[in-house]
């Protein structure tokens, strides 16, 4: 899933559950996302998935015109 997926389900997935649970609720919930996003764990867990991503051998940064011998 890419960020920008990822990025419009949350976005829709909060709207929903704001307008089910009422507005005070959706305040809450956001305040928690919020500090969730912005904790140690996770912040270690996305900065492990940014230095693994550079390994990967698809991307622009990686592409080359090289092809195998066969």
């Amino acid at each position: 899933m890419g960020f920008k997926t990822g990025l419009i389900i949350g976005a829709a997935a909060g709207y929903v559950l704001g307008a089910k649970a009422g507005r005070e609720r959706y305040e809450q919930i956001k305040e928690r996302f919020g500090s969730a996003v912005r904790s140690e764990p996770l912040a270690a867990v996305i900065e492990k998935g940014k230095s693994l991503t550079e390994h990967l051998p698809f991307g622009t940064e990686h592409h080359t015109d090289q092809t195998p011998d066969t």
